[in-house]
């Protein structure tokens, strides 16, 4: 799939699409970032002994020039707050960038496409339905963008950030980033591998909807004269009916499908919680709170990672079919020849040794020569 991809995208986008990536992997050091500033204010909340204990809060303390531990906590809390309003701040502008990144890809790539099937001349045209190549130009180049590119660009980013929470989860608590691994890992891993033949079906299916629906319309708009003479417009809204409950089938499918992730991650992250409560229960040495609290935020956390894996997992394998439409594009944008510029005519036109030949294999073949006009 990742070579269609790449076999897509103009080679010009390919410096963007680095940055792209370079923006990506600081979303996600950002998002972990406001995830560990929590863990400061959770030592103070559930171990507050712990404050001048700690070598790193401790420097802080005498730092911030506090007076009592009440003072401490409140400027933390304040300092996080601010923190976490920066961190948005500079994501939303990351999220900016890749956004102008994705749309700019699909307004090349839907002119390019344009380009290409008017370039193709008269006989493709009419060889094909103006419907489908109509659709292919407005919706499927919309689709890989929004459908295939984004929801790649949030996995990685997800992926990313799930890893560094574990990581950091680990080396505070090696039992908690075990216990989340055990109960988030195999979640996605089964969501996966029972929907993924269902969703490509689906998007196959609804993609078959939308050009029988397309063709149902346009053929009576252009045909109004012939299906009126012929009294077909029973038939032919039999077809538009017919086409319209398979798209609305397959929505429903998707839609059950695209809901699915939260109810997952919820179910497992109660089970993970639960867990962690009996083995607190039998394990009362330690302090299980400050470790129920870090696993809490972490989790927490991870609830909207996992849904947006599971959710951008949907999106590709729903949208895969895209990748079979576009990957036969050609041209490029750079060298369009369809201007508007006027040819400056001053005397006459002349054409010489001009040939015409019928490519259709069910017309006769016929040529005619025009010479000298």
């Amino acid at each position: 799939m990742l070579k269609k991809i790449m076999a897509i995208i103009p080679s010009q986008f390919y410096g963007r699409g680095v940055a792209v990536a370079i923006t990506i992997l600081l979303r996600a050091l950002l998002n972990f970032f406001g995830i560990t500033l929590f863990i400061p204010l959770l030592m103070l909340i559930l171990d507050n002994e712990s404050m001048h204990q700690n070598a790193q809060i401790e420097t802080m303390y005498d730092l911030l020039g506090c007076k009592s531990d009440t003072q401490f906590t409140i400027i933390i809390a304040a300092g996080i707050v601010l923190a976490i309003a920066i961190k948005n701040f500079i994501a939303l502008w990351l999220f900016h960038y890749e956004r102008d990144f994705t749309y700019s890809l699909y307004r090349n790539l839907s002119r390019r496409l344009y380009i290409d099937y008017y370039s193709r001349g008269l006989t493709f045209v009419r060889q094909h339905n103006s419907a489908e190549l109509s659709r292919n130009v407005n919706f499927v180049c919309l689709n890989f963008v929004t459908g295939i590119l984004k929801p790649i660009a949030t996995l990685c980013s997800e992926a990313i950030l799930f890893t560094l929470i574990i990581v950091a989860l680990a080396i505070l608590n090696l039992k908690a980033a075990l216990l989340l691994i055990a109960i988030f890992l195999p979640a996605v891993w089964l969501y996966y591998f029972f929907i993924r033949r269902r969703l490509n079906k689906y998007g196959k299916a609804e993609n078959e909807a939308h050009k029988a629906r397309f063709k149902s319309v346009t053929e009576s708009f252009r045909g109004y004269a012939d299906i009126e003479i012929n009294n077909a417009f029973a038939q032919m809204l039999s077809a538009f009916n017919d086409s319209t409950d398979q798209l609305i089938a397959m929505r429903k499918h998707n839609a059950t499908l695209s809901a699915m992730p939260q109810s997952i991650t919820e179910t497992t992250l109660a089970a993970g919680m639960a867990t962690l409560v009996i083995i607190g229960a039998y394990t009362p040495q330690g302090n299980i709170g400050l470790i129920f609290g870090i696993f809490a935020v972490a989790a927490v956390r991870l609830m909207p990672s996992i849904r947006n894996i599971l959710s951008a997992i949907t999106a590709i394998r729903y949208n895969i079919y895209t990748l079979n439409t576009l990957q036969d594009i050609k041209g490029d944008d750079t060298t369009d020849k369809h201007t508007l510029e006027r040819l400056n005519l001053r005397e006459k036109i002349e054409i010489n040794n001009l040939s015409f030949k019928y490519e259709n294999p069910q017309d006769k073949e016929a040529t005619m020569v025009i010479k000298d006009l």
